[in-house]
């Protein structure tokens, strides 16, 4: 009999919570939300214009994506045969993710970078975003039959949007990707 009064005691609980107490568990702070309007779009859209007129930008509940691909230079996978015909510069974009650096902060996002780079840009690029205060955390291939191979330089910094929007357009203008 105590078995069976623990068992619906525990029912009872679990039925509570989820008929009545989710509410108190959901965290209603807009910046932790989940959900996406298109305001956030709209916002993240722009973001990704300041960098090069070619980019996408997509929101994501607090997290902004922005894609941008190289025009320069053709990119192609090599096979057994010899290069392929087909260019893959679409295929291989950069990536630029920011979301507030914070709950409360409201001026300051944390961009997580990838450009995607010809290996006689790394040594630059590099170097710029270190005095410009990024933190270079990665350097990397992707695909071994490239041609020519990229490297991916993934580095990250945290302040006002507009500063950084700007760096990642002065790094690209550095490079030959014809992508700004």
């Amino acid at each position: 009999m105590k078995q069976i009064k623990i068992t619906i005691w525990g029912i009872s609980i679990l039925l509570f919570f989820l008929l009545l107490g989710s509410p108190l568990l959901i965290n209603t702070n807009s910046k932790m939300a989940f959900a996406t309007n298109s305001s956030d779009n709209n916002k993240c859209n722009d973001a990704a214009k300041k960098i090069s007129k070619n980019a996408d930008g997509h929101a994501s509940g607090n997290v902004c994506e922005i894609g941008l691909s190289r025009d320069s230079p053709i990119i192609m996978l090599s096979t057994k045969q010899g290069v392929s015909n087909e260019k893959i510069n679409e295929l291989t974009s950069m990536e630029y993710k920011y979301q507030p650096s914070s709950a409360s902060s409201t001026n300051k996002v944390l961009m997580l970078a990838e450009f995607q780079l010809k290996q006689t840009e790394v040594n630059n690029v590099q170097k710029t975003l270190l005095n410009n205060g990024w933190m270079v955390t990665a350097i990397h291939n992707h695909e071994l039959l490239e041609n020519p191979l990229m490297i991916y330089l993934h580095a990250q910094k945290s302040d006002n949007l507009n500063n950084i929007l700007k760096d990642v357009k002065d790094v690209l203008s550095k490079t030959d990707c014809k992508c700004t």
